[in-house]
């Protein structure tokens, strides 16, 4: 048997044909699968700010509801201005904050909020909880502001009664007070934990696809 000591042009175009092919399926293979990295990388960034702006949707739900409550203030004051029945004026307060609690409550995206969470956590975020941790701790401060609003609101209507003209205007004004005062306290709420939603949010957004995967 002869064995073939030269190798020929064609064998090795054939060869080095061989190996082009193979570089390019690699790198393109490669490129195919960075695109898919990248796509999935963006669709957990994009979850992410989703879930940062429902919070933000949240946020304005709640302050909608002092807009509304001030609202129902000028219909009290107007209401014992005819009446002069401070005891009504506070039963019929009370109504309507319970009334306006209510429907936010309805509209409450507390559980899409939670939801959140398990689709973060699935793609290997909030494993720390910062997220769901932030949404619960305002959960329960919010709660907490509306019973202490509703009980200084009965107290103040209740505190001191007076048959004057003007005295529907004094009640107008406390009234507008606290509504204030636990307006204010709901937006250094969301402002204080926002800020650590802001940091893992902004981590989430810079880091690298592959390491986000």
């Amino acid at each position: 048997m002869k064995i073939k000591k030269e190798i020929s042009f064609g064998e090795i175009l054939t060869a080095v044909s061989i190996i082009i092919t193979a570089v390019t399926l690699s790198i393109g293979w490669k490129k195919e699968r960075q695109i898919q990295i990248s796509k999935e990388a963006n669709r957990i960034r994009n979850v992410s700010v989703e879930a940062y702006s429902k919070v933000e949707e949240w946020k304005d739900l709640n302050l909608l509801f002092f807009d509304q409550a001030d609202e129902l203030i000028m219909n009290v004051s107007i209401q014992y201005s005819e009446d002069r029945d401070v005891v009504l004026a506070r039963d019929r307060y009370w109504r309507g904050l319970i009334q306006l609690r209510n429907a936010l409550e309805e509209k409450t995206i507390d559980q899409e909020l939670r939801s959140y969470h398990l689709v973060m956590l699935n793609n290997g975020l909030d494993q720390d909880s910062v997220f769901i941790g932030s949404v619960a701790y305002i959960d329960k401060l919010l709660e907490f502001l509306f019973k202490n609003y509703i009980n200084e609101s009965q107290y103040e209507l209740l505190q001191e009664r007076d048959d004057s003209p003007i005295y529907s205007e004094v009640i107008g004004n406390k009234l507008r007070t606290i509504n204030y005062k636990y307006q204010t306290k709901v937006i250094d709420l969301f402002r204080s934990r926002s800020l650590k939603l802001k940091k893992q949010l902004r981590e989430i957004v810079l880091t690298d696809d592959n390491e986000l995967l």
